[in-house]
């Protein structure tokens, strides 16, 4: 039926008609969200599947002349990193997944059923396995029966307050306890964000947290006048950068902090031409990525320490000293730590001044103190490499190639390409090593 011919209808009748039309759509929405949820109880049983076949098939393989891991943790390693590459995700949210998988398919019975039903998200079913972690085993029954029915007709917040509540009545005495067990693990963290922007999350007690905020706003509302054009969020936002640049830690003032950063600007960049691709060269902030050349500018200002590598195409740079010496000499070292930006192991951000510089080859075995077989690996993924039988691969656009036990490979590109041999070409280290 067509739209004039709707019209031309009396008015119920066309109303009658739309609400039909909104309703099969929102039928479909919801159907959608059922097929969503039956994914997820899926990829749980995958999870899980995987966890359990290393468990009990993967082998312990261990570099010569070094100790071997148990076959618990190697199995352990093996699945979190599989998952891990397969999903592409944090190794730490693999870690996260495994253990919900585990609990929802071993104890939390209910919750997985009304997940495979598609009777809520995956997210309501997170929340159920994390409330249930911290209570004793035989108390997951009744906490799965007090809440799970609950789950289909609440928003998440809402789900997830309930649940939360019902968890601290069912194990109330041990409420201490707990708390001090969760605040040995509060840390803090840096997460980028577009538009050269970032989030820094601090995880710590309600009390602490709570206090910090209220601080933050009194003070923003107390800046607030006529003259001031900024919104309360963001004056909010301004008042805790502020703070924790300029203030002082307890009665520490020579903790006031100054930011110390490590910004690359290409030669090219500055003088105002463009790079070989015709694009534009930018800064790059360790541990971001690509910024203004104002806020560089500005950076530098303020830091403490500013570390500037000028980068340019026809500049020569140390790449190999061959099987000269094992220690990695400072300008290759540098080089390296330019290329690579953070840990080779695909997915993971560790920044490459926290991490081993690890000979690919070992150089026992006949491996070169090159580039081409020098990367950045974190503690955990350098052993690894060591403990399991990956296998790691240097490509000659820079890109480092890994296969898993399950066979399958996957790249790790370095944080900056035009760092390779074909941008640089090879030099001798001569007398300028350190």
């Amino acid at each position: 039926m067509s739209i004039e011919n709707l019209l031309e209808m009396e008015e119920p009748s066309f109303v009658e008609q739309v609400d039909n039309v909104l309703g099969s759509l929102v039928d479909g929405l919801v159907a959608g969200e059922r097929i969503a949820a039956r994914a997820a109880a899926w990829k749980i049983e995958q999870v899980d599947a995987i966890r359990r076949f290393a468990e009990l098939n993967i082998p312990v393989a261990t570099s010569h002349g070094m100790r071997p891991w148990s076959q618990t943790a190697t199995a352990r390693r093996t699945a979190v990193s599989e998952v891990a590459a397969a999903l592409r995700i944090p190794e730490r949210s693999a870690e996260t997944l495994i253990e919900e998988a585990r609990m929802l398919m071993e104890r939390l019975l209910l919750t997985m059923a009304g997940l495979r039903s598609g009777d809520f998200s995956f997210r309501h079913a997170k929340a159920v396995v994390a409330h249930a972690a911290s209570l004793p085993e035989e108390l997951h029954a009744g906490f799965e029966a007090a809440v799970v029915p609950s789950a289909s007709r609440l928003t998440f917040s809402k789900f997830d307050q309930r649940a939360r509540t019902t968890r601290e009545r069912m194990d109330a005495s041990t409420i201490k306890e707990r708390h001090q067990k969760s605040l040995a693990d509060r840390e803090t963290s840096f997460e980028p964000a577009r538009d050269g922007m970032g989030w820094l999350h601090l995880y710590s007690s309600a009390a602490i947290t709570l206090a910090a905020f209220n601080r933050a706003d009194e003070i923003a509302r107390d800046l607030q006048g006529p003259n001031e054009d900024r919104t309360i969020t963001q004056l909010r936002a301004d008042v805790m950068a502020d703070l924790l640049l300029d203030g002082v830690v307890g009665d520490r003032p020579e903790f006031g902090i100054r930011p110390s950063v490590v910004v690359t600007v290409p030669a090219l960049a500055m003088l105002g031409h463009s790079s070989k691709t015709g694009e534009a060269d930018l800064p790059v902030l360790e541990g971001y990525g690509p910024i203004d050349i104002e806020t560089a500018t500005r950076l530098a200002g303020a830091a403490k320490s500013w570390l500037r590598v000028l980068t340019h195409p026809e500049t020569g740079a140390t790449l190999s000293v061959g099987r000269d010496r094992y220690k990695v000499p400072a300008p290759l070292r540098a080089f390296l730590q330019r290329r690579d930006g953070t840990c080779r192991k695909p997915g993971c951000n560790r920044p490459a001044i926290r991490c081993d510089l690890d000979h690919t080859q070992e150089w026992q075995h006949g491996g070169q103190t090159a580039h081409d077989n020098l990367a950045h690996l974190c503690q955990m993924h350098h052993d690894e490499k060591h403990h399991t039988s990956v296998t790691i691969k240097h490509l000659p656009n820079g890109d480092i190639e890994w296969t898993l036990a399950s066979g399958r490979t996957y790249i790790s590109e370095p944080a900056n390409r035009f760092l390779t041999v074909h941008d640089f070409g090879a030099h001798d280290l001569g007398d300028t090593a350190a």
